[in-house]
């Protein structure tokens, strides 16, 4: 993983026996990043345009109706 802080670029190996990344079954264009690696769920779920984000418990939507 890879992200930019005014320091200047950051990197570390992500954990992958705690998290999944891809895609969901029978809907094109879907993404799923989802991580329990800190003991909490979090991630997003993208559909389209419209994405999910989950933190803890809480749901975050953006672009949503519902």
């Amino acid at each position: 993983m890879e992200w930019q802080e005014s320091g200047g670029m950051h990197s570390e190996p992500l954990k992958s026996d705690c998290m999944y990344v891809g895609d969901i079954t029978d809907i094109q264009g879907a993404s799923v990043a989802i991580s329990n690696c800190d003991g909490l769920v979090s991630g997003h779920i993208g559909l389209h345009l419209c994405v999910v984000f989950l933190h803890e418990a809480n749901l975050f939507d953006k672009n949503c109706n519902r």
